[in-house]
């Protein structure tokens, strides 16, 4: 992932950013799919870290469509989905890149409950789950496959399975 304001690279996404109080409008992101296989769907966390109230406030980025399978609960009922406001196909190799300007509307609402948006002066931004075609699924700590036996549920994989390896 590479985050930049104003065209300028934020060199660490995991340490808080700093900047004045449009800020916001000025954050793009672009993410490259490494894998061998299309992303489908996604979502990033950002938080919100230097509010005076407790707790953080926390705002994800939906990118694409929460797959159907991932909607289902383990009797095969189909469950509330997380929606964004596109589909997306991103293919091996590619980038997908958007502006947080896009989402400001909700972000300020959120920040704005808590305190006001000129104490949001620094924000961490990490990856969520990620979905690929196939039914497969990324959430920094594990790889997965959807489990044709038990609906709703996933079982582990390998990283050589979603980079199309042997």
């Amino acid at each position: 992932m590479v985050i930049d304001y104003d065209g300028k690279k934020i060199p660490n996404n995991r340490v808080p950013f700093n900047a004045p109080d449009d800020w916001l409008n000025h954050i793009t992101i672009s993410i490259q799919n490494k894998s061998a296989k299309a992303i489908v769907a996604g979502d990033l966390q950002l938080a919100f870290t230097t509010l005076v109230s407790n707790p953080m406030v926390f705002h994800y980025v939906r990118l694409g469509i929460e797959p159907e399978h991932e909607a289902r609960g383990p009797s095969g009922l189909v469950l509330v989905r997380r929606a964004g406001k596109t589909s997306i196909s991103v293919a091996p190799g590619d980038y997908i890149r958007f502006s947080l300007a896009t989402d400001y509307d909700a972000i300020r609402s959120k920040i704005e409950a808590r305190a006001p948006l000129s104490q949001a002066t620094s924000v961490t931004i990490d990856y969520g789950i990620f979905y690929f075609e196939g039914g497969m699924r990324w959430d920094i700590t594990a790889f997965s496959r959807v489990d044709p036996n038990t609906p709703g549920h996933y079982a582990p994989t390998t990283p050589e399975d979603l980079m199309g390896m042997p």
